[in-house]
């Protein structure tokens, strides 16, 4: 599903949640993130991350924060305000990953209007693919993983070189709200891989095609064995 379709997906079911908590009763300050994973694409202030909150005080600035086990000084994630009857319905950016290497991570989340706080736990995934190990023989046999991709859809990579699919190999379906394929083989699925440069599309197409959406591109070299 593209991007803009997920936000927009994400803040109805928001909405939906928000009606149906403006009729209820005064309780403790709570906060939830709506989605079970967040797929983290490219840009860390693009819509990302639905908030819903209850029990905050009428019309205040709710302040946004996340915490992780590695770095649990507060960041700042964003902010948005209660309405009157101290519901909040936030659309955030994304949260920023420990590092450029780092593809799943655990976060907290802290809500705060100075009076009341609330916290909660998501999780947050690039959408990417990786081999492991990353380098060696193409016929050494790693783990070829995809993330962030649509649960429930079958994932595929397609081997190209030279402008044209060399092998096309089924990863299986993704699995879990982060959307994780997974399978072992060889580096580079194919008989006599040809030295040069190589680029591996991994998407949910069976057949090739470069308008695929989500898509995942990587290139790597294949060179003389000594």
């Amino acid at each position: 599903m593209p991007r803009s379709r997920r936000v927009l997906a994400a803040v109805s079911a928001v909405a939906l949640l928000g009606a149906g908590a403006s009729a209820a009763p005064a309780r403790a300050a709570a906060v939830k993130v709506t989605l079970g994973c967040i797929v983290f694409v490219d840009d860390y202030k693009a819509p990302a991350i639905p908030v819903f909150g209850t029990g905050f005080t009428p019309n205040a600035v709710v302040t946004l924060r996340t915490m992780t086990a590695s770095r649990p000084e507060p960041r700042f994630l964003g902010s948005g305000r209660a309405d009157a009857g101290g519901n909040l319905i936030a659309l955030t950016g994304a949260a920023i990953f420990r590092s450029d290497r780092t593809r799943d991570q655990r976060f907290y989340l802290s809500a705060s209007d100075g009076l009341n706080v609330a916290g909660d736990g998501f999780r947050q995934v690039r959408l990417g693919y990786d081999r492991v190990p990353a380098s060696g023989s193409p016929d050494r046999r790693v783990k070829h993983i995809a993330r962030g991709f649509t649960p429930g859809q079958t994932v595929w990579t397609h081997f190209r070189h030279r402008g044209k699919t060399r092998a096309t190999r089924r990863l299986g379906r993704a699995r879990g709200p982060c959307g994780i394929a997974r399978r072992k083989m060889r580096a580079l699925p194919v008989r006599r891989p040809s030295l040069g440069l190589w680029k591996v599309f991994v998407d949910e197409r069976e057949m090739f095609s470069r308008d695929s959406w989500p898509q995942v591109r990587q290139t790597f070299e294949v060179e003389l064995q000594r």
